[in-house]
C-alpha cells in the first residue's frame, strides 16, 4: 500500500512542480514505485498452479493502460461538452 501512496503522491508532485529540480523529484519517485511494485508482482506466487506468471504480468500491464484511455476518454468528452 505504501508503494501506491509513494506513487501517487509522486505524479502530484511532478503535476504541480514549479520547476525543474522538483519535477525531477516527482518522476524520480514514480520511477522508484515502478520498480518496487513490479519486483514485488514478479516475485508473487501464482493463485492457481495452471495460470502463468507471464499472463498475470501481461494483464496487470494492460490493464492500466485500458483504463486510462477510458479516463482520457472521458475527459475528451467532458472537455468538449
Amino acid at each position: 500500500m505504501r508503494v501506491f501512496i509513494v506513487f501517487i503522491l509522486s505524479h502530484i508532485v511532478t503535476g504541480l512542480a514549479p520547476n525543474f529540480e522538483i519535477f525531477v523529484l516527482g518522476k524520480t519517485g514514480i520511477a522508484f514505485a515502478h520498480a518496487v511494485f513490479w519486483s514485488m508482482q514478479a516475485s508473487l506466487p501464482p493463485l492457481n498452479p495452471s495460470h502463468d506468471p507471464v499472463k498475470r504480468l501481461r494483464i496487470t500491464c494492460e490493464s492500466p493502460l485500458l483504463l486510462q484511455l477510458r479516463v482520457k476518454l472521458l475527459v475528451d468528452a467532458a472537455g468538449r461538452a
